[in-house]
């Protein structure tokens, strides 16, 4: 009600998978139909699934319905933006990771198909592992930070950087990061410099 997007009522990290599990495929609302933009799995219950379909209903209820009616009035947003992406794309398919979501197909030919999926945990369903780290060609080291939400990344990266200081140049891709303790980032910004900074904090 705040309208605030960092004003949350959270669940502890021990109990995402209770609420915030979810389908290896990511959802947009594009021209008012919620398409699947991407399968990230082979798992054979996701077998015809493509890009380009459009989400009829979930669990039986038409799928605008249900965004307003179970997943609308639990986000915080700062702006009707937000709002679209948090609901349409980060929260539509969420819940419980051992109850799987009936959703309803139409390809571009109106082709209707029925699937039961089930949800994965949090970065299993984004298709990524919080940390990843390799070398490119030119002795550059490619560090992508796929999660802030959790505190292993540290960790991950910690045990690389005797490897990732030895190269000329770093590369931080941030791209697929969907937040979490900001703490995560200081604590890598940390080994980057060898002087002190200001945090919000």
């Amino acid at each position: 009600l705040l309208r605030d997007a960092h004003t949350n009522v959270s669940s502890p990290y021990e109990l995402v998978d209770e609420f915030y599990a979810r389908p290896m495929i990511e959802t947009a609302l594009i021209e008012g139909k919620v398409l699947i933009l991407r399968v990230n799995s082979d798992d054979p219950r996701l077998e015809g699934i493509q890009p380009g379909m459009e989400i009829v209903s979930i669990d039986g209820i038409p799928v605008k319905q249900y965004a307003e009616q179970y997943v609308i009035p639990l986000l915080s947003s700062s702006t009707p933006q937000d709002l679209e992406v948090r609901a349409y794309s980060y929260f539509l398919l969420a819940g419980q990771k051992d109850k799987p979501v009936k959703l309803e197909l139409r390809d571009e030919e109106g082709n209707i198909l029925t699937k039961v999926v089930p949800r994965e945990s949090c970065c299993e369903a984004k298709g990524i592992q919080p940390f990843e780290f390799k070398i490119l060609d030119g002795n550059i080291a490619y560090v992508k930070l796929n999660s802030f939400a959790d505190s292993s990344v540290v960790k991950s990266f910690e045990d690389a950087f005797e490897v990732i200081a030895k190269t000329g140049a770093l590369i931080i891709d941030l791209r697929d990061n969907g937040g979490g303790n900001s703490g995560v980032g200081w604590n890598i910004l940390g080994y980057l410099t060898d002087k002190p900074f200001k945090t919000l904090r």
